[in-house]
């Protein structure tokens, strides 16, 4: 993905599931869509545009950062 282009929110929550349960996992089985509660946002997504008009750009890309960061919530995280 490229740094310019937008990640849907389903995206990003199929990335870390199948980070945590390996690739070939339907990743729909461990996701709840009728979910709802009061007060619920309409959109989590964030918007740098206004940061990168500034000349900021990520140090790190997120496709080659989430399977370490999951890793490492695995392994150290207490349930």
């Amino acid at each position: 993905m490229n740094f310019l282009s937008a990640q849907k929110n389903k995206d990003t929550v199929q990335k870390v599931i199948e980070s945590y349960f390996g690739q070939g996992v339907d990743w729909m089985d461990h996701v709840d869509l009728g979910y709802t509660r009061a007060g619920q946002d309409v959109r989590y997504a964030l918007d740098d545009s206004k940061l990168r008009s500034l000349g900021w750009e990520p140090k790190r890309i997120f496709d080659k950062e989430i399977y370490d960061i999951v890793d490492y919530y695995k392994n150290n995280f207490i349930w």
